[in-house]
């Protein structure tokens, strides 16, 4: 790659997360692996929350930045050859996604990182992973069984991952909807309503969901997390009807 397309940065006087990040896209996006007097230099200047901009210099650029995620996007910006003309404001704190890894595309460690990087590149501060029983659990062997479940030491890889880029990774979990991979075998018997929703009220099923919750928000550093309720519709229609009689879904 000519020097000319080529960007560096002085890490001593640059924020300590974005030096960090920097290096670790560098990996992925040579245009980042300039050194001094060969390539272009990248200045970063703190300024005011949620807005940046891009300002030429002799030897290179100066992007000033509120947030982390709004610099790196700068950064992206001028690799790609993509310079704003005038400064950028988001109106969130949190940009992100929600990424699927339940309907027969549970991504790979190396995939998520590499899209993890793009996002990063791209102003991103947030992903979710969309987990239904794509995860294991200690107590339950059949859960995520021959589906491609994430182990906990994944899980930590991931988020360790998200978090040097300056990305939350925060959990996104299915609770009594949704379930259907798991109710079909013989150990989920205690806690299944019907084929594809949790058995409510009943104290195994307590543990159930306080296991599913525990596991990953234990690997993961973001103290949020998203649950899904979505979609019982049979919620209450089946074991339940036969213990506790008609109940409208809502007061269950």
């Amino acid at each position: 790659m000519k020097s000319n397309n080529l960007f560096w940065w002085n890490t001593s006087k640059t924020d300590k997360a974005i030096s960090s990040a920097l290096k670790i896209l560098s990996k992925r996006y040579p245009a980042l692996t300039g050194k001094k007097g060969e390539g272009k230099e990248l200045r970063f200047v703190k300024g005011e929350n949620n807005i940046c901009s891009v300002e030429n210099f002799n030897d290179g650029f100066v992007i000033t930045y509120g947030s982390n995620n709004m610099a790196l996007r700068m950064v992206g910006n001028i690799i790609a050859g993509a310079i704003p003309k005038a400064q950028e404001e988001s109106p969130f704190t949190t940009l992100g996604i929600m990424l699927d890894c339940s309907r027969n595309a549970v991504k790979t460690v190396p995939f998520i990182k590499k899209y993890l990087d793009h996002l990063a590149i791209l102003g991103y501060n947030m992903i979710m992973i969309y987990t239904e029983d794509t995860y294991q659990l200690d107590d339950e062997p059949m859960f995520g069984f021959m589906r491609g479940a994430y182990t906990q030491k994944e899980i930590r890889e991931i988020d360790d991952y998200a978090a040097a880029l300056g990305i939350e990774m925060i959990p996104c979990l299915e609770c009594y909807g949704h379930m259907e991979k798991y109710l079909i075998w013989n150990e989920a018997a205690p806690i299944r309503d019907t084929a594809g929703v949790l058995l409510a009220r009943e104290p195994e099923t307590f543990k159930f969901v306080e296991e599913l919750i525990s596991t990953v928000t234990g690997a993961l550093r973001s103290k949020r997390i998203h649950i899904g309720m979505d979609e019982a519709w049979d919620m209450g229609r089946g074991r339940f009807l036969d213990i506790h009689g008609y109940v409208p879904p809502f007061d269950i």
